[in-house]
């Protein structure tokens, strides 16, 4: 039932426009969820699905998209949205999702956000920021440099700049994200430090 509960919650999330879905069934199946879109919301719903999968789609969307999927590939499911017709909205591959591989670089770059971790007792002294997304990005600083951010911590966003590991794989959104960074210098709104 926690599983049910799990996918319950995304497919919600999906939809959008709470108010007007409602879970109704599930129907006889390996586990057919049968959703109620109210009249007023179904045009909304519909058009929001079909966003999914093109350039379009907002973020929130997208990495529903990629739960729902993610969570029926270990399950060894594959899943569809239909209309009440029948007519096919949106296809969850599931366990037929390929396999994609994973790419890794080394590459300077710049990470924003704000210190939320900081410590260490080695040369290289873990910094962990956290953007305005939310995601968090692991660095590393040299004592000297963690010394003088650990003084922003929780308070103004500071930008790091550095060599850092990037990953694009199966769960990237097709987005290069950080692994870890190596900080070469820093700033804030009023000041920069170089290492």
């Amino acid at each position: 039932m926690s599983r049910l509960a799990e996918y319950l919650y995304e497919l919600a999330a999906l939809y959008g426009g709470q108010a007007f879905v409602h879970f109704k069934e599930v129907r006889k199946g390996s586990a057919v969820l049968h959703a109620l879109v109210e009249r007023e919301a179904v045009a909304s719903v519909e058009s929001r699905l079909r966003l999914v999968n093109t350039i379009a789609a907002p973020d929130d969307l997208r990495r529903t998209y990629h739960n729902i999927n993610g969570m029926l590939k270990p399950d060894h499911a594959v899943g569809n949205v239909n209309l009440p017709a029948g007519a096919l909205v949106l296809a969850f591959p599931g366990r037929d999702t390929p396999v994609q591989k994973i790419y890794r670089v080394k590459e300077a770059g710049v990470l924003d956000g704000i210190v939320i971790r900081i410590g260490g007792k080695y040369q290289t002294i873990p910094v962990w920021l956290k953007d305005a997304d939310g995601t968090v990005h692991k660095c590393e600083a040299n004592s000297d440099m963690a010394w003088e951010l650990i003084q922003h911590y929780l308070s103004l966003p500071v930008r790091v700049t550095g060599n850092g590991d990037w990953l694009r794989g199966e769960n990237a959104y097709g987005r290069w994200r950080n692994s870890r960074s190596r900080a070469g210098s820093y700033s804030t709104k009023h000041r920069s430090r170089i290492s």
